[in-house]
């Protein structure tokens, strides 16, 4: 069976069963043809300045780095080749850069290739996964392939930049996963060669949603609210859909994936908002609550400024949910203005109100079959499978 080795940026663990869950869900699919291993690191938390001050001393002088393997930390299968490595001074970004490659590389060596050896490698974001990729191919010779789920972050420090271009030049296939993404590299560098693979969605597990009988209309809205998702004009945009109603029958709004900590500070601005109290909040949770949540909705609404894809939206979509979002870049790969939902303009509350009470009120009808459709010949895992298949085997021949 042939070994593919997979270096995401981030990875769930049993502390946070969120974070990188689509990767977790994607790298699955590959399991039962190849034997899919995972490299994945973390830095040790709450080490003291001392502590960080002596590892940053010894890695400048003798370039040491201290790691431990962690068991039992990150969810399986496929199996996991993880481990905690000990970071330097905070401020010493350039040295901790350093020292987070040499932890790899040292660990990989150590750990993984003296019983098992990859025939290609998979990143998954080029920050940190590909660069790692890059420092395993200049090592060993391994080939690999980058799959970019990011737009490109010209804040980043130039040594970085140097890697990366180094990394883009070597990988046998950059993938973006939109059009709008793509382009954001292409303003750092023109040569890069990439395709647009997308984002798969398991339209098996997300079955069209069950028509709501009830006079009540209920209003979906899915993310972890961060400052792209513009929050301010998702509010606004819930409190001119009351106001304009004059009336709370009929409506419920539900928001699923906002932190405690989120909803205590969002609590301390709208708290006292009669709207606001009618918004129903669930914490991040299982896809099957998320697909629960969906498939009880009439209307997704997305008010994000920036998405390099946008994975919820089209969730929503194969579940046969219209969508009512801004024109935030990705949304074209999938949303389709006046077929499958409404497209509005960035920070018009007003539109987006308007285009939910379109629906609402029966002016808009979208046909739940008919907008499932749209996305699951393009979309659904099968066709992601198919293709990510192709490349490995296409690669690993070559080489």
């Amino acid at each position: 069976m042939r070994k593919i080795l997979i270096l995401p940026s981030w990875y769930p663990s049993f502390e946070n069963s969120v974070s990188g869950i689509f990767f977790y869900n994607q790298i699955r699919l590959f399991i039962n043809n190849y034997d899919v291993r995972i490299l994945f690191g973390v830095p040790k938390v709450n080490s003291k300045r001392f502590k960080k001050l002596l590892n940053t001393i010894i890695f400048i002088l003798f370039g040491e780095v201290f790691i431990r393997v962690k068991h039992n930390f990150f969810h399986t299968p496929p199996y996991i080749f993880g481990f905690e490595y000990e970071m330097g001074l905070n401020k010493l970004k350039r040295q901790n850069y350093k020292l987070r490659k040499k932890a790899y590389l040292k660990f990989f060596k150590n750990e993984v290739i003296i019983n098992w050896q990859p025939d290609l490698i998979h990143s998954f974001n080029f920050n940190i996964g590909g660069i790692i990729a890059k420092e395993l191919f200049e090592e060993y010779g391994f080939p690999y392939i980058n799959t970019e789920h990011h737009p490109f972050n010209f804040k980043l420090p130039p040594y970085f930049y140097k890697d990366l271009k180094q990394a883009l030049k070597h990988s046998k296939y950059n993938f973006f996963v939109s059009q709008w993404q793509y382009r954001t590299f292409l303003l750092f560098d023109k040569s890069i060669e990439g395709e647009i693979l997308g984002n798969p969605v398991d339209g098996h597990f997300f079955k069209l949603r069950v028509r709501n009988n009830k006079e009540t209309f209920k209003i979906i809205h899915i993310s972890n609210g961060d400052i792209p998702k513009d929050l301010k004009t998702l509010f606004k945009t819930i409190e001119y859909i009351y106001s304009t109603l004059n009336s709370n029958t009929g409506i419920e709004i539900t928001i699923l994936g906002f932190s405690g900590t989120l909803e205590n500070l969002l609590r301390t601005e709208y708290g006292q908002l009669s709207w606001y109290k009618m918004i129903r909040f669930l914490r991040p949770g299982s896809r099957d609550i998320v697909r629960r949540e969906l498939q009880r909705s009439d209307v997704f609404i997305f008010t994000s400024v920036s998405e390099s894809f946008g994975i919820a939206p089209l969730e929503a979509l194969m579940c046969g949910v219209p969508v009512v979002a801004t024109d935030n870049g990705a949304i074209h790969e999938y949303l389709k203005d006046g077929v499958n939902g409404i497209l509005c303009r960035m920070k018009d509350y007003k539109a987006l109100a308007e285009a939910v009470l379109k629906i609402y009120k029966g002016e808009v009808v979208y046909s739940p079959e008919k907008v499932r459709q749209t996305v699951f010949p393009q979309f659904h895992i099968d066709n992601y499978r198919t293709t990510i298949s192709g490349v490995y085997d296409s690669v690993i021949n070559i080489n």
